[in-house]
C-alpha cells in the first residue's frame, strides 16, 4: 500500500541472525533478561549493526488502550517495556542503549 508505515522491527546483524537461524522478515522473540518483558517482532537483518547489539526503529508500535484496535500501532516493539528503572548507577536514569535482551526465532 502506497505510503503505508510499517510496524517497528528489530535490527539484527546478518552474521548473528544467521547463527540464530533468523532471516530478514522472520518473526523473533525479544525478551528482557532484567524486566522479563517479552514481545514478538519481525527481524530486519542488516550488516549495518554491531554483532553484539540489536536495535529498533521507533515512533511506531506503542501499545495504548485508547488506540483503535484495528490500527497497526499494536504491532511491533515498545522499548519502554525493556528498560529497567534506575538501571544506570551514575545518573539514576534508564540505560536505553545498554539494556540486555535475549533474541530467538519464533518457531514455525
Amino acid at each position: 500500500m502506497d505510503g503505508m508505515v510499517p510496524p517497528t522491527g528489530l535490527w539484527i546483524n546478518a552474521g548473528r541472525a544467521a547463527a540464530l537461524g533468523i532471516k530478514n522478515g522472520d518473526w523473533t522473540w525479544v525478551e528482557s533478561t532484567i524486566t522479563g518483558a517479552k514481545t514478538k517482532v519481525r527481524a530486519k537483518v542488516t550488516e549495518l549493526i554491531h554483532p553484539d547489539a540489536v536495535s529498533h526503529y521507533t515512533g511506531f508500535g506503542r501499545k495504548s488502550l485508547l488506540v483503535d484496535p484495528s490500527s497497526r500501532v499494536h504491532e511491533g516493539i515498545n522499548p519502554s517495556e525493556f528498560i529497567p528503572h534506575n538501571y544506570e548507577p551514575w545518573t539514576g536514569g534508564a540505560a536505553k542503549f545498554e539494556t540486555p535482551v535475549r533474541v530467538s526465532k519464533v518457531p514455525g
